[in-house]
């Protein structure tokens, strides 16, 4: 369970009025209001959304529903967006866990390189820069990569 002072600091490094959270949070203005200053315990869903957001925007990624769906104040959009941001930040706790990602990418920027190794015995193929013409090559420790001509 989160405090109502724990849901304040939430709202206010969120950039959020009370209203707007309890537009997100699925919830009356008023059931905020007695979270934040009547000493009510905030229910485990609305708690979870808070820190999953909290969490995602530390991690500058897109945390709010679209515009959209706020202007026109729908719920079930907005209530579907709230679960994958809790669902999204489940899955980041999971990756953080067990060390962080674990694909062996080497990149060279100056080459306009990437190499993943193979997964499964899949070759994987990928690659970054300004490039227009691409190759695709198999190097010598069993990987792939991909090699482009810098365009002008």
């Amino acid at each position: 369970m989160m405090s109502g002072q724990e849901l304040q600091e939430h709202i206010q490094a969120l950039g959020l009025t009370q209203a707007e959270a309890a537009q997100l949070l699925g919830v009356s203005p008023r059931t905020v209001t007695r979270w934040c200053t009547e000493g009510e315990e905030v229910s485990g869903p609305a708690g979870a959304a808070l820190r999953a957001w909290r969490r995602l925007d530390a991690q500058h990624l897109a945390w709010r529903p679209d515009s959209v769906s706020i202007v026109e104040d729908d719920a079930e959009r907005i209530a579907t967006h709230r679960q994958e941001a809790i669902n999204l930040d489940d899955i980041l706790r999971r990756v953080e866990a067990r060390g962080g990602p674990q694909l062996p990418w080497a990149v060279s920027l100056p080459e306009s390189e990437a190499t993943l190794d193979r997964i499964h015995d899949i070759p994987i193929c990928n690659a970054i820069g300004r490039s227009s013409k691409m190759q695709c090559s198999a190097s010598r420790r069993n990987s792939r990569s991909m090699v482009g001509a810098p365009t002008p």
